[in-house]
C-alpha cells in the first residue's frame, strides 16, 4: 500500500512538474505583434532562458518535496 502511495504521488509530482515547465516554454514562445516595442528586462546577470529553468526547476522541486511530504505521511497511517 505504502509503495503505491509513493508511485502515485511522484507521478503526479512529474505531472505538475510537466506542466509547470509547458507553461514556462509557451510563455517564452509567445510572439509579439510587428511594430511592438520589447521591453528591455533589468540585468540579472543571468539570461532569460537560465532564469526560467532556474523557475521551472524550483517549482518542480517544491511540488516534488510536498508531494513526498504527503506521501510520507500518509504511509504512516
Amino acid at each position: 500500500m505504502r509503495t503505491s502511495s509513493i508511485a502515485r504521488t511522484a507521478a503526479l509530482a512529474a505531472i505538475m512538474s510537466g506542466a509547470t515547465l509547458g507553461v514556462v516554454h509557451a510563455q517564452q514562445a509567445t510572439p509579439t505583434p510587428p511594430g511592438t516595442p520589447t521591453p528591455t528586462p533589468p540585468d540579472t546577470g543571468l539570461g532569460g532562458d537560465a532564469m526560467g529553468i532556474l523557475v521551472t526547476l524550483a517549482v518542480s522541486g517544491a511540488i516534488a518535496l510536498v508531494g513526498l511530504r504527503y506521501a510520507l505521511g500518509s504511509a504512516h497511517r
